[in-house]
């Protein structure tokens, strides 16, 4: 046990690291007699940890930090018993190690005795794979023929991911950092072979114009750059490419990983009000496509509405159309209703009536970039939810991974970069006309048009943020709480 005390006290283990057996019965029944004996030793240690680490785990009621604790407990004692402790505590204390623990989490992870992963037509599809029969072609679900047609399309040159990355054929911050993390492979794939030198320069001029496509995500840049280092740091030019391809799978899985917790926590909020509406729908406001289509899978702000539906509780989500692309028109609503999950498309300007009239119990939205302070980058038009939201009394939070923070960002106003991109998309709109997708113009012939990709909403509107280890507060305060290990390298 003093083992399992350590890890949860001390704050910069990654905890849910330790769920990777704990999803069947058969893994569980040898110790369930065991557990039961120690249940009530686990809950005498809650006040203890929450006096040792309270703002690390304010995010959670003292009945889950037993259940972390139990299941843990489980896991170190399963991985004792097959003498495979070692990769427990490494994976513990060095979560982002080259070991592919978070691709079985992912595998094995279950609820309810149902596999929960996204669906098209029944069958399940990450956003982003490499092709079964060809480890050289990078596969991807085109995102501009949706919702009308289901479109993968193959990637084999770093100029079409760069393409595919630039003109949206793929989108969301977590869907453009593994995108640049299979980019990367592929340079590798296509760099020269006979000098060290060149080929790590090839692929860092690569990794330049995958950063340079989209200058808002924080994703992308970090998964470039999370790719050198490893490639860097590897052997000879085999050991170089084995490398990139290992760390674009450990990019793709983490994402995907990393959207779930963030749907196991942002679950707990929706339950609430479920819990305080008498079982009533709880309704959910959220704007352009936080859902699986943005990540590799599951998705943030969309991800708790998904595991929350799926346990019953009743949700129904307003889905802004997100103009100028019509992201939440065309992709929010097309994924929930491949998941079942009730929804109505309202035009971008209806959230602040609603609220108005007690018609959101909640909104939840996703960021491309986050700082460390709380300021939150998104698609353009989320801080106008906030104001409204802020003016009604209706809880804001932004859901994100780790890997959209910016730690060397603290006023997200001043200084997080606005992508603008052709008035093009402005002026004309598309859509299905006589089976085929087709463009009309909506403004005068000669009126120009600007088009902001994003705005940022300030940290002093949102209500939290959710993230993979909990949800905190927006502020440095709160961030650093869950994220401790980020106190020394954040720009002050």
């Amino acid at each position: 046990m003093p083992l399992v005390y350590e890890m949860l006290i001390n704050s910069h283990v990654n905890i849910e690291a330790a769920r990777v057996l704990l999803f069947t019965e058969d893994f569980q029944k040898p110790y369930l007699k065991e557990l039961k004996e120690k249940r009530e030793s686990l809950s005498k240690t809650i006040d203890y940890i929450k006096q040792q680490k309270e703002h690390t785990y304010q995010s959670y009621h003292s009945g889950r930090i037993v259940d972390m604790a139990t299941r843990l407990y489980t896991s170190y004692l399963f991985l004792k018993s097959h003498k495979l402790l070692p990769i427990l505590l490494i994976n513990c204390y060095f979560p982002f190690t080259a070991i592919p623990f978070t691709v079985i989490s992912y595998t094995i992870r279950r609820e309810g005795g149902k596999f929960l992963t996204m669906k098209v037509n029944g069958k399940h599809y990450r956003t982003i794979w490499l092709n079964g029969d060809d480890q050289s072609v990078v596969q991807i679900i085109d995102q501009r023929f949706l919702p009308y047609k289901f479109v993968i399309e193959d990637l084999t040159t770093v100029d079409e991911v760069t393409r595919a990355i630039k003109d949206m054929h793929i989108r969301g911050a977590g869907l453009i950092g593994a995108a640049a993390g299979y980019g990367m492979y592929i340079s590798a794939l296509h760099a020269p072979k006979n000098s060290e030198k060149i080929f790590l320069e090839t692929l860092t001029a690569d990794g330049e114009k995958l950063k340079a496509t989209r200058p808002t995500a924080i994703n992308l840049e970090l998964a470039v750059q999370r790719q050198i280092d490893a490639i860097s740091a590897a052997g000879g030019i085999n050991e170089k490419m084995q490398t990139a391809l290992s760390t674009a799978r450990a990019i793709a899985d983490e994402d995907a990983d990393f959207c779930h917790r963030i749907g196991e926590n942002g679950l707990e909020i929706i339950r609430g009000i479920s819990q305080v509406k008498d079982g009533e729908t709880v309704n959910v406001l959220t704007h352009c496509n936080p859902g699986w289509l943005a990540f590799v899978d599951y998705g943030t702000a969309i991800s708790p509405v998904y595991l929350a539906h799926d346990s019953g509780i009743k949700v129904h989500v307003w889905v802004d159309e997100t103009r100028p692309r019509n992201q939440g028109a065309r992709l929010t609503a097309w994924e929930l209703d491949q998941q079942g999950v009730p929804h109505t498309v309202i035009a971008d300007n209806t959230g602040g009536h609603l609220m108005q009239h007690g018609m959101v119990d909640l909104v939840i939205t996703g960021t491309d970039r986050t700082t460390y302070t709380g300021d939150a980058a998104n698609k353009i038009g989320t801080y106008l939810k906030a104001l409204a939201a802020k003016d009604n009394g209706v809880p804001f939070y932004i859901a994100l991974p780790s890997s959209t923070f910016d730690w060397q960002v603290r006023d997200g106003i001043k200084e997080i970069p606005i992508e603008q991109r052709d008035e093009e998309e402005v002026r004309y709109i598309a859509g299905l006309n006589d089976g085929e997708i087709k463009k009309v113009l909506l403004t005068p012939e000669n009126s120009p048009a600007a088009n902001y990709a994003f705005d940022v909403t300030p940290a002093r509107l949102i209500t939290g943020l959710i993230t993979e280890r909990g949800v905190c507060k927006a502020s440095e305060e709160g961030v650093l709480a869950l994220f401790p290990e980020k106190r020394s390298s954040r720009k002050l």
